[in-house]
């Protein structure tokens, strides 16, 4: 945990001197405050990178997180104040990527029908959310067309219950064959689902 520079107890007490006149609105106490933090700062911003998220923009927003912090937090303790502020920022910068992500999906009225892949037997029944639906609806989507019609036929039959005997049997391929289509089904999936 990341804990202020205090070595000693007197070292301690002005921290916590500091911690007080920032949290009561001392802008001085507040930047230093904030000084002690940036190296924590700069490293969360290095490895949650998100594109187009400059370093100074990226400190602004750690400044509104630390007020927020201050005001929510009612402990004396530091390390637990670190702590706090540390999976604060974490957090804000997950809302960053997921909200920056949110606008690269497809919007549902552009949408086209998947056409010979029945949409309605692949996707999750209990999904509530349109934009995780529109999602799932246009990676499937992407997938069928990079799919050959006998690994469609192979998908379809598996997502039906059947096993790799009962699809060889009834499309007339060996159980290894219908192994492989499913592979290379699964590898096609992956690849759709983790590019976006």
């Amino acid at each position: 945990m990341l804990m202020l520079h205090c070595t000693t107890q007197y070292d301690y007490l002005v921290d916590l001197m500091m911690v007080d006149r920032a949290k009561s609105g001392d802008s001085q106490g507040f930047t230093k405050l904030l000084d002690c933090y940036r190296p924590m700062i700069r490293h969360l911003w290095q490895q949650y990178y998100i594109p187009e998220l400059e370093l100074k923009d990226w400190r602004q927003e750690a400044e509104l997180v630390l007020v927020r912090v201050l005001r929510s937090y009612h402990g004396r303790s530091l390390s637990q104040l670190g702590g706090f502020y540390k999976q604060s920022l974490i957090n804000r910068l997950l809302d960053l990527r997921r909200s920056r992500q949110a606008g690269k999906r497809i919007p549902p009225e552009q949408l086209a029908s998947l056409g010979m892949v029945k949409a309605e037997l692949l996707t999750d029944l209990n999904c509530t959310d349109p934009d995780e639906e529109a999602y799932c609806q246009a990676c499937l989507r992407n997938f069928a067309k990079n799919c050959s019609p006998f690994e469609l036929q192979v998908v379809m039959l598996k997502h039906q219950g059947q096993n790799r005997r009962e699809i060889a049997q009834q499309l007339g391929y060996t159980e290894r064959q219908i192994q492989a289509a499913l592979s290379r089904c699964r590898r096609k999936l992956m690849k759709e689902l983790c590019t976006k």
